[in-house]
């Protein structure tokens, strides 16, 4: 009774199984029943006045497979009784996929309302489309919602600053939500006085803290100079490289005067614009990525962002993510039909040809 329930057991094995293991039981009754009737079968009798010469005759390879019919129709049932079982193959499926685990920092600052054109560039889009000319948070919000749409199977997060940081999603492969989130992003959504990188920084690495990629990373897009915040964008840096993270940064806009909205003309009803200076520190940035193991990039037009954000991205490490594995049982026959007919077809050619008995 113990081979047979090790037996059954295989389904439990990684790789093989049975999808009706109780049917392997019927192993040991069938070979039991086999024995019984080969014991019980019936001898071919003959008379004779003396048997002591038959000691002298060697046995005949006829006797010697007497039993090969029995044994092929004993055979024949324990492999259909392993058909019947169910035989079947389970597959673990780790679901991995060639990941990163990214975090974006996106500037909301004050500063993202200027409009990287000139006053002729700016009329002429009114004039065509209808509508005001994008400004720097637009286009990031557009380019970086398009750079998610494309990064399936990437884990995301983004973590959106101005005078402070905060965590609008945490790193997920649910992309369509994010889609929904950035979609969502305006100019307001955080107090705008300020340009808090350190802070933005530092709740990126918290956010990737428990990621289980090998390569982790932090974008930041920002514009203008590290101002506001408690905590020191350098001091944030250290964190990260302790902990390699890596922060690919990407500065918008350049040094000098911007148009930014300043009303409405009375005459049309479109927004006039005015030129304003934004102060910008391209060497911070370049110290942040290089302590860190990233690229500092820098676009003067907001509308050039997706070439280097592609650029980072085609630049980062690619590594493997282990989301939650499954087991698949595929059903999965074998050789055990066939072996049942082979092994009734091999009796009955025994049985019919070579030991055949006479009378039969």
């Amino acid at each position: 009774m113990i081979a047979v329930t090790s037996i059954a057991s295989v389904g439990a094995i990684p790789g093989c199984g049975f999808t009706q293991p109780g049917v392997l039981l019927l192993v040991l009754p069938w070979v039991v029943l086999c024995v019984l009737l080969w014991h019980r079968r019936p001898e071919a009798t003959l008379l004779v006045s003396s048997a002591s010469w038959l000691g002298e005759v060697p046995p005949t390879w006829r006797t010697r497979l007497r039993a090969a019919p029995e044994a092929c129709r004993c055979a024949a049932g324990c492999a259909l009784i392993v058909a019947l079982a169910g035989p079947a193959s389970e597959i673990d499926q780790d679901l991995r996929r060639d990941a990163i685990d990214i975090v974006f920092a996106l500037d909301l600052s004050g500063s993202m309302v200027a409009v990287d054109m000139s006053q002729e560039e700016i009329l002429a889009y009114q004039q065509i489309h209808g509508t005001e000319p994008p400004n720097r948070m637009v286009l990031a919000r557009d380019t970086l919602r398009d750079v998610v749409a494309e990064r399936r199977g990437d884990r995301l997060g983004l973590v959106v600053f101005a005078r402070s940081a905060f965590v609008q999603f945490p790193l997920t492969l649910d992309t369509a939500t994010m889609l929904h989130m950035i979609d969502q992003l305006d100019l307001g959504v955080i107090d705008p006085a300020g340009t808090a990188i350190g802070n933005a920084i530092a709740l990126s690495v918290r956010t990737l803290l428990d990621a289980s990629s090998a390569s982790r990373t932090i974008i930041l897009i920002t514009d203008g100079k590290a101002t506001g915040g408690n905590i020191a964008p350098l001091e944030a840096a250290r964190i990260a490289a302790d902990e390699g993270i890596r922060v690919d940064t990407i500065l918008i806009g350049r040094d000098g005067p911007t148009l930014v909205p300043a009303g409405r003309s009375l005459r049309d009803g479109r927004s006039v614009y005015q030129l304003q200076h934004f102060p910008i520190d391209p060497a911070l940035l370049e110290v942040i990525s290089g302590m860190t193991g990233g690229r500092s990039y820098h676009v003067e037009r907001a509308d050039e962002l997706a070439r280097d954000l592609h650029r980072v991205l085609d630049d980062l490490e690619r590594t493997r993510v282990e989301d939650q594995g499954t087991r698949r049982t595929t059903p999965h026959p074998g050789p055990w039909p066939l072996l049942t007919l082979l092994m009734l077809l091999l009796e009955a050619w025994l049985r019919q040809g070579p030991l055949r008995r006479y009378p039969a």
